[in-house]
């Protein structure tokens, strides 16, 4: 018999630690791992869920779980609505006071990272190397 899914009570903290009132939004400022240990600290131990299991359920890479709809929307609604207020952020700072909002949104969000990125495989079996040039070089 299979274990139940955790991600109906995952999901339910997730919402709110991510709703959560921050200035900029958690889900900008904390990594991955950090909002799984903050949505863990929520919930009962047989509740929690490790940083491999997040990025599965990120991915959509578990076995079919009705929950798994919500779960996705409720994350990739955040970052949505953490990009508009960093770019709400970066329109309203005076001249040449943008910069710091534009380097949080080309970090955290690849889209806009303008550097061309390429990668190589590298001789060494299974291992990937990567190199990041910006434009014109």
């Amino acid at each position: 018999m299979a274990r139940p899914s955790k991600i109906q009570k995952f999901t339910e903290a997730l919402r709110d630690v991510l709703e959560t009132e921050h200035s900029v939004g958690y889900a900008i400022i904390y990594t991955d791992n950090d909002i799984v240990e903050m949505v863990n600290e929520k919930l009962d131990p047989e509740d929690r869920i490790s940083e491999r299991t997040f990025r599965m359920y990120k991915a959509g890479n578990l076995q079919s779980d009705p929950f798994l709809d919500v779960f996705l929307p409720v994350y990739k609604r955040a970052l949505r609505d953490q990009s508009s207020n960093l770019f709400e952020r970066l329109s309203s700072e005076p001249p040449g006071a943008w910069q710091k909002w534009a380097w949080i949104i080309e970090r955290k969000f690849d889209d806009w990272n303008m550097r061309a990125k390429t990668v190589d495989e590298s001789p060494m079996p299974k291992q990937l190397v990567f190199s990041v040039k910006r434009e014109g070089e």
